[in-house]
């Protein structure tokens, strides 16, 4: 009996270790869960960690702009370069996009967007403004570069760095080309290389005026001219006899938008975004996708 009872008591000992064993794993167990809780941000606190927690990216951007962005409602579905590149950015940061229907005017251009969408991308210019209203991402392509362009036959003109000093470039008045040239382009965060020496800038009301002028019958009234790649294609399409020199050599920088005083911190989303957008353009996605939509690289400019 008394064997019994000890042994009794040996198991009922060895069960009470056990059993205080088990509480102490348990308790250093949700130790550590917590102080693994308290060092990740929480998603009622961080943008980017309510976006992976929701796999999900509101995004806005422009309804009605091709074919940069638009909302087909034949097929209940968006199209365009901006929407390819918000969802490759998506696809990137491990969650689905979600397309919020809304004004671009009146609902995202002014800022404030009191936690209605997370991110937009519709092109938005880089200016004194849009850096006081947003958060931006380094440029993912660029509005109205400009080239030189010059007679079909001209040969004197050929390194921008050098044959251009001193000679008389016609432009579109109030165009970014004009702007370049007189050495007032001034964008946040940007600079532009101004490689043509103490050109004399001929402005005139539009920049196709600007260039018939290298061909015009009465008589060469300028060097060069200078204007967006776009308004060179038209001349050349419409049978101009010019030719580009060089790359473009100046834009308009555009960016991807986060609201600049946000309900939820997005501090963590705004740098993860602006990564994917260097990495998009050192793997050639964003290139890609602008020739895709505008038949043409404007992802570089300089």
């Amino acid at each position: 009996m008394r064997r019994r009872r000890i042994r009794s008591r040996a198991i009922r000992s060895a069960a009470a270790l056990l059993t205080l064993l088990s509480m102490v794993a348990a308790a250093c167990g949700r130790g550590t869960a917590q102080q693994g809780t308290s060092s990740s941000p929480r998603p009622d606190q961080d943008l980017l960690a309510r976006i992976q927690t929701d796999e999900t990216i509101r995004v806005v951007t422009d309804q009605g702009s091709r074919p940069r962005s638009w909302y087909d409602a034949g097929t209940g579905t968006w199209k365009g370069f901006d929407v390819e590149v918000a969802r490759e950015i998506a696809y990137r940061l491990g969650v689905t996009v979600e397309f919020q229907r809304r004004d671009w005017e009146t609902d995202v251009a002014d800022g404030s967007w009191n936690d209605l969408f997370d991110m937009a991308v519709g092109s938005m210019p880089v200016s004194d403004q849009s850096a006081n209203l947003f958060a931006l991402t380094p440029a993912y392509y660029y509005d109205t570069p400009s080239s030189i362009a010059v007679p079909q036959d001209d040969t004197s003109i050929e390194d921008l760095d050098s044959d251009l000093d001193g000679k008389t470039i016609c432009v579109g008045a109030g165009t970014v080309a004009e702007r370049y040239l007189s050495l007032s382009l001034n964008i946040p965060g940007y600079t532009f290389d101004a490689v043509i020496d103490d050109p004399r800038i001929l402005s005139f009301p539009t920049e196709t005026q600007a260039l018939e002028q290298l061909t015009s019958a009465l008589g060469n009234r300028c060097d060069a001219a200078m204007t967006s790649t776009s308004a060179i294609d038209r001349s050349l399409a419409a049978g101009g006899s010019l030719k580009v020199v060089g790359k473009p050599l100046c834009g308009v920088p555009l960016a991807i938008a986060f609201d600049r005083n946000p309900s939820v911190d997005n501090a963590g989303l705004v740098e993860a975004v602006s990564n994917i957008v260097k990495d998009m353009h050192d793997d050639d996605t964003l290139r890609t996708l602008s020739i895709k939509w505008f038949g043409e690289d404007l992802t570089s400019v300089g």
